[in-house]
């Protein structure tokens, strides 16, 4: 849909410019898809009639602006919108079956959760080193053990690597059995807790974990 009212170019823009940079793609990707947009729609808008050249100009300095000062002014990717997935509580018993490492069962379920909502219809979905490090229990000196995990385990698959000179990510195809039913959870620690009571929740994860979780 193109822009149908006046005055409203900048608000769909930027709309556009944190709904990609939410999704991972870079600055180049982002301009590309948003300059599209602009060029495949009848838009109401003096300034892109007038003079769309310098309204691409702003868009370019919009995304660097936005992209480099995001998670300095509170923006977080956006997850629970409308169209959000949360993973059930059966891929919860899938995760904790991988392994009984808390720090890697929370890394998991953040990929998968992200996976679930980014995949296209083949299950791809592309992930930028700046997203895999923000997912939980994750650092830029673990991510690259935590990832390995993944692909060894077959829950992910690479499917192409980063070309830097397209300022591409990763794509990877996710290989989980999502689960269509049981009750949605929001967090590992909320599947935890629904799964396994205190004495078993005891003997499955360390003291630090279970005394997590008696505070609850």
């Amino acid at each position: 849909m193109g822009v149908e009212k006046l005055g409203t170019r900048y608000e769909c823009q930027s709309k556009l410019i944190y709904h990609f940079w939410s999704l991972g793609y870079s600055e180049s990707e982002c301009y590309e898809l948003v300059s599209n947009w602009y060029y495949g729609h009848n838009h109401q808008s003096k300034d892109w009639k007038n003079n769309p050249d310098k309204v691409l100009r702003n868009l370019k300095n919009a995304i660097n602006s936005f992209h480099r000062n995001a998670e300095k002014r509170g923006f977080k990717p956006h997850a629970q919108g409308r169209n959000w997935e949360p993973l059930r509580l059966p891929d919860v018993v899938s995760i904790t079956k991988l392994s009984r490492n808390y720090r890697i069962q929370r890394f998991v379920f953040h990929v998968l959760e992200h996976a679930l909502n980014h995949k296209d219809s083949r299950g791809e979905f592309r992930l930028p080193w700046k997203t895999i490090i923000h997912f939980d229990c994750c650092s830029t000196e673990s991510y690259k053990a935590k990832m390995r995990f993944c692909e060894t385990h077959g829950l992910l698959s690479k499917v192409r690597e980063y070309y830097r000179q397209e300022h591409r990510a990763r794509t990877y195809r996710v290989n989980f059995p999502f689960s269509k039913e049981g009750e949605p959870v929001f967090s590992l620690d909320e599947g935890l807790r629904k799964l396994y009571p205190p004495r078993i929740l005891k003997l499955r994860t360390t003291r630090w974990v279970y005394e997590k979780y008696l505070k609850r």
